[in-house]
């Protein structure tokens, strides 16, 4: 997959293009003065029902996300975007290496092994009192997080899993977004 960077100046205001990749959204910046890489991606790609331990959406790939097989980033922020004024509580997983199992959109989400339990590096979650209402739209973010990652002797990517922790029905297929700010080590 070819990568398409674009340098911003800090302040700039500058827009980023966002390329469609398979039901997923893409948007990277990158700024080099101060090393902080920022993605944004959708995390549903379809409308209905979820219920507490249904997997939202499919596992979120920010692919490239480590400069270099086994180094770290530091996770910085974790922010949730929602319409319809959503606020779902849910939980994210992060990992370095894909599941054997990821999980269906929409469906009891279980470990398919030991081994891609033991491949989560990390677990935030995300509850309804973390949440402002901006309208009909509502912001949850994490801030602060300091979370090392460390990427695996395989690849450089990044995944999220979200897991919803409450009942919530989507009705629009963008209704959720997730944004992640991180420093490389």
């Amino acid at each position: 997959m070819a990568q398409n960077f674009i340098n911003v100046t800090p302040g700039s205001g500058a827009s980023v293009a966002t390329k469609k990749i398979a039901d997923l959204e893409h948007q990277r910046v990158i700024l080099h003065e101060d090393r902080q890489l920022k993605l944004l991606s959708v995390a549903l790609s379809t409308t209905g029902d979820y219920n507490a331990g249904y997997s939202v959406g499919a596992p979120i790939i920010f692919t490239d996300s480590f400069r270099n097989v086994g180094e770290f980033l530091v996770i910085e922020e974790l922010s949730i975007l929602t319409k319809e004024s959503l606020q779902p509580e849910l939980d994210i997983l992060l990992f370095t290496d894909t599941l054997v199992v990821p999980g269906t959109d929409r469906t009891l989400f279980e470990f398919g092994s030991f081994d891609d339990f033991l491949k989560i590096q990390s677990k935030l979650s995300i509850v309804s009192a973390d949440y402002v209402s901006q309208g009909d739209f509502s912001e949850a973010t994490l801030q602060g997080l300091n979370i090392p990652v460390k990427a695996n002797l395989a690849g450089k990517d990044l995944y999220l899993k979200l897991l919803a922790k409450n009942t919530f029905t989507a009705s629009q297929a963008d209704s959720l977004r997730v944004r992640l700010k991180f420093k490389m080590d």
